[in-house]
């Protein structure tokens, strides 16, 4: 019986992609901002977040590096483009906060790498600033 190797990395693609996930809520145990922008500025700045980061500078830097990945999972240029996103983030936020952007970018950024899709990136962005704003 031959195997596929691409369906025997599932399961570790899968398990990683869960582990970053939930490292992005750890925005959550930073104190709170104390402040609550309007939902729909929330939503165009992660909206524009999105086209620059994924759309532009990580797809540029995809083809840059010929699409490689780490793990199954992880692209180099989504490791970079995430340490620009929370670079980006330290100019106006505290440092703690800036840094946490980290893991949740890298969550965007494995959602760009499978899908192509700049509305899926875009509703996680949104639904982690909602929940960093408001919870």
């Amino acid at each position: 019986m031959i195997r596929n190797p691409s369906k025997s990395a599932d399961w570790l693609r899968d398990y990683l992609f869960y582990i970053f996930l939930s490292l992005g809520f750890i925005v959550l145990l930073i104190p709170s901002p104390r402040l609550t922008p309007a939902l729909w500025i929330l939503g165009v700045m992660a909206l524009a977040e999105e086209i620059i980061f994924r759309y532009l500078i990580q797809e540029s830097l995809n083809k840059l590096f010929r699409h490689r990945m780490y793990l199954n999972i992880l692209s180099p240029a989504n490791i970079l483009t995430s340490f620009m996103f929370a670079l980006v983030h330290l100019l106006n936020q505290p440092v703690a906060w800036a840094l946490a952007t980290f893991f949740p970018s890298i969550i965007f950024g494995i959602t760009w790498d499978r899908h192509k899709n700049i509305l899926a990136c875009f509703c996680l962005h949104f639904f982690y600033n909602v929940c960093f704003f408001y919870f």
